[in-house]
């Protein structure tokens, strides 16, 4: 499963570090699943637990693949 920030189009793994609108993230764990999926993020120093991401089999530009969406 591919991770895309919905603010800077970056796949996300584990342990990366960026910055979006939110400020400094920093991905801790993804938990994929088939219809639904969530992840660990550390946003300017908080820890956020079990965010939920938009899982999509049919976009346009991932047609036919496993995608999440962090939204921001």
């Amino acid at each position: 499963m591919k991770v895309i920030d919905c603010n800077t189009g970056l796949e996300l793994r584990e342990g990366m570090s960026f910055d979006n609108v939110d400020g400094h993230i920093e991905v801790l764990k993804v938990y994929p699943g088939l219809f639904k999926a969530s992840i660990d993020l550390k946003i300017n120093g908080k820890k956020c637990k079990n965010t939920p991401l938009i899982v999509r089999w049919t976009h346009p530009s991932f047609f036919f693949q496993h995608i999440a969406f962090l939204p921001s």
